[in-house]
This record gives structure tokens, sequence and C-alpha cells, in this order.
């Protein structure tokens, strides 16, 4: 079976071959019977009909190791509490200096039906950061996350239910070319996990960028990292 293919900003293909990962995140394979419908401006929100093409991938839950999906619960409940040095610590991960924008426009740094229906549906603001995270053996992840506030709850549900889509496009991290350019990272969309806070929508990606971290340490960190709050 072909797997699904995924299309980078400059336009290149390539294939996604792993599981997956994304809170709730939906992998729809070409030709599937599963349609996303991104509506226009005359539309109230959007909508995923004939689920039966469309297969849903969990992110805390597509953790394997029980002692990390234990970690991460812990991190998780330290992160919302505000000391994220704490959290990061009950992954085995320090942090490294973070890149952040604290205003930027949602149209221009986002691609696909992303960012199709946003200028539709205009966000109020767009934060974003991106912060190298090593373990004890080196290994380094690089996370990213995007603060989405939306005028409203329902465009804030109707953008997470969209993002939450692989392959329908998605927020572009803070130096996005650079990483690629300098540093080989491949935004995959795979490790992944977003939540909802009222209007605003906070998207967490992982990838790697030293080192062999495993797919459990990627996702652990996504999982973890929707959780982040903006500093300051």
């Amino acid at each position: 079976m072909t797997p699904p293919i995924r299309t980078r900003p400059d336009g290149t293909k390539y294939p996604i071959t792993g599981k997956g990962g994304g809170e709730a995140r939906t992998v729809v394979a070409a030709g599937a019977a599963a349609t996303l419908i991104a509506a226009g401006p005359s539309l109230g929100g959007i909508g995923v009909v004939g689920g039966t093409g469309a297969s849903v991938t969990g992110g805390f839950s597509s953790i394997t190791s029980s002692v990390m999906r234990a970690k991460v619960v812990k991190a998780k409940k330290v992160m919302r509490s505000g000391k994220p040095a704490r959290a990061w610590r009950q992954l085995g991960l320090r942090k490294g200096k973070p890149r952040r924008i604290a205003r930027a426009s949602c149209v221009r740094n986002s691609y696909g039906q992303v960012q199709t229906w946003l200028r539709f549906h205009p966000c109020r603001s767009l934060k974003r950061l991106a912060l190298p995270l090593t373990d004890g053996r080196g290994n380094t992840v690089l996370l990213t996350v995007a603060w989405v506030k939306m005028r409203n709850a329902n465009d804030a549900r109707n953008f997470k239910r969209l993002i939450d889509v692989h392959g329908t496009g998605d927020i572009k991290p803070v130096a996005m070319e650079m990483w690629e350019r300098k540093f080989g990272v491949e935004f995959t969309g795979l490790n992944y996990e977003s939540r909802r806070s009222r209007t605003t929508v906070v998207v967490a990606e992982s990838e790697p960028l030293r080192g062999s971290a495993s797919r459990d340490l990627l996702q652990a960190t996504a999982s973890v990292g929707a959780y982040l709050r903006w500093p300051g």
C-alpha cells in the first residue's frame, strides 16, 4: 500500500512511513473516503466526512513505554504549575536557548489548507517558540510550539479540528528554513499534540535535531510541550 504523502512548504513531497503521533491527529490517505472540508467565509466551520477512510493516531497513547508514560503524566502536571525546567527534568531533558517570536501573521506563517482557512477566519495573535532539549546521552530534540489566539471559541474549535488532521498544513516553526538547511531537520508533524484553552489553540511538535532520540521521547516532548506557557 502506498504511504500517505506530505508536502513541504516549498512544494517538495515525501512519504510518511511511521505510525505517527499526536493527540487526536487524523491521517487522511490519498484517495480515501474521508474528505476534509475547509469552510469558506459563508460557512461556519469544518468537518470530516466519511470517517472510514481516515485513521486516528494518538499522541500520548502512541508512547509504548509505560515508564515514559508515567513520566509524561508527572511532567504535564509540573508544566501546568508553571515550572518548565522541572517538568523537562521529569523526562531527563535539559533545555537549550529558545528562539521566540511574540507577534507574527498567522497567514504568512502557515501553509496548506490551514493557511487557506486562516484567510477566512483571521487569528487575533500568533506566538511561536523553538526550544532545543537534550537528554543525558547527548540526543537533542527540537520542540516547536505555537500559540494561536482566535476571535472566538468556535473558531478555535474549528481551527484545532483542521490542524489536527495530518496533511492539511501547519503553522511554520520559528526559523524553519534555518533548522532545515543548517541542521537537516525534517518537519513531519508526526510527533504532535494540541490543546485548546478557550480561544487559544496550542500546537506542539518535536523532531530530532542531533543524535537518535527515540520515538517515545519525541512524542513525550510534544505531549508535555503543549502545556508550556508563553515565557514572560
